[in-house]
């Protein structure tokens, strides 16, 4: 993929991605504010030789002792990490130890060494008194273990164990952190649900995948925002211009006449396609025919332009040497309509009105009326019947959505495209 390929993700996906990050973070935010105030509590162990024999001799300035000192702080670490030391200090402070998984006690305790004679011993407890009972159980337990594993020994080593006050501190949860990584965690996760939508999604998500699939040119890209007709120098015609100006640009004859078949892979926004087309190529001025057959949305065309729509392309069809009777004039110079016909119409007569016709006679009094014709015709999904028109029309507009068309619909429309014609093009929509 290209760099424009990952921002098209980004912006079909925009919603997704502000949503989730969005859920992630307010989350984060109230877990924090309803997690409990912990009591972080410390203490330092001081480990002496007591009980030292007087001697006129030379004694190293200590050395031996801050030796034997160092080895045994080691031991008091080691003590702290152990489960069955752990135990016993909770049950000096008056409640079980299976209150607390044994996989956690080895744990409960952070212990280190600060200097050769110096252990600090770390906790956290969400009790202030609960706190206070375990420091001073911790104490009386390291004490107590001292005493026993020196009993055994000679006694002239024995070593002292000398607590420090301890210092306990309310820890409060790091809200601004908190709420950081809570967003840093929604907006990857959301871009990594947003690409793995994309990626086994069978929609179709890039205009290279739609031309590859159905092997025609792209002749113009417009935009999805596009709701009404447009005023001549709106920005939004530009790209009707442009598809105009690409739809004429292998034409030696400048005074050639053509039939232009709009359709699509749904019927969203087909009359507005070819409502805006005609009205370019009228804008240019050439002599436009829009030709209405989407009875499917049959209304909008006499809508944009305030037609009747009493009679039209039904009646005109079983009589094509009298189109002047249902072809109309709108406020617009250059462009007139030939609506759908009756509101009531019914997709199976007017297919069979159009199956009995004479095409070419369409064609040829289609024709004599307009330099540019525009069919807009129903989506292949819904207006398979009105496919003969492909027959008289010069050029074919194929109208895909981005993000809204699926591979099997595009293999359906492929069924219907004639491999052997070149003019047939895509509008994509994004």
């Amino acid at each position: 993929m290209e760099l424009k390929d990952y921002l098209s993700v980004f912006k079909r996906q925009i919603k997704l991605i502000i949503v989730i990050t969005f859920v992630v973070t307010l989350t984060a935010f109230l877990v924090t504010l309803i997690i409990p105030v912990s009591y972080k509590t410390s203490v330092s162990f001081l480990i002496s030789r007591a009980d030292r024999q007087k001697t006129e001799d030379y004694q190293f300035d200590g050395y031996y002792t801050i030796q034997a000192s160092e080895l045994f702080a080691n031991t008091v670490v080691g003590w702290c990490k152990t489960p069955s030391i752990t135990s016993e200090v909770y049950k000096k402070a008056g409640f079980s130890a299976s209150e607390v998984d044994i996989k956690d006690l080895s744990k409960k305790f952070k212990a280190k060494k600060t200097s050769s004679q110096i252990v600090e011993v770390q906790f956290i407890q969400k009790n202030e008194q609960e706190a206070n009972n375990l420091v001073y159980a911790l104490i009386n337990t390291l004490e107590e273990q001292t005493n026993i594993i020196y009993q055994k020994k000679d006694q002239d080593i024995s070593f002292e164990i000398i607590a420090s006050s301890p210092v306990l501190s309310e820890s409060h949860p790091n809200t601004v952190l908190n709420v950081l990584i809570g967003f840093l965690s929604g907006l990857f996760f959301s871009i990594l649900l947003a690409f793995g939508w994309e990626y086994f999604s069978k929609t179709l998500n890039s205009k290279k995948q739609i031309r590859e699939i159905l092997n025609i040119p792209v002749a113009g890209i417009i935009s999805k925002k596009i709701e009404n007709i447009l005023p001549p120098d709106s920005k939004e015609i530009r790209d009707f211009q442009f598809l105009r100006s690409y739809l004429i640009k292998d034409d030696k004859n400048l005074n050639s006449k053509k039939i232009i078949l709009v359709t699509g892979s749904e019927s969203d926004n087909l009359s507005l396609v070819s409502a805006n087309l005609a009205l370019s190529f009228a804008f240019s001025g050439k002599k436009t025919l829009l030709v209405d057959v989407n009875i499917y949305n049959n209304s909008s065309i006499c809508n944009f332009f305030k037609c009747s729509n009493l009679k039209g392309f039904n009646e005109f069809v079983k009589n094509p040497l009298e189109i002047d009777k249902y072809i109309q004039e709108t406020n617009r110079s250059k462009l007139k309509i030939l609506p759908a016909g009756k509101n009531n119409l019914s997709v199976g007569k007017l297919a069979n009105n159009l199956a009995q016709a004479n095409l070419e006679k369409v064609a040829l009094s289609l024709k004599q009326k307009a330099d540019i014709i525009i069919i807009n015709s129903p989506s292949f999904k819904e207006g398979i019947e009105f496919l003969p028109l492909s027959q008289i029309s010069d050029q074919l507009l194929v109208k895909i959505k981005i993000g809204k068309v699926k591979v099997p619909q595009l293999e359906e429309i492929k069924r219907f495209l004639d491999p052997k014609k070149k003019n047939q093009y895509l509008v994509i929509v994004e």
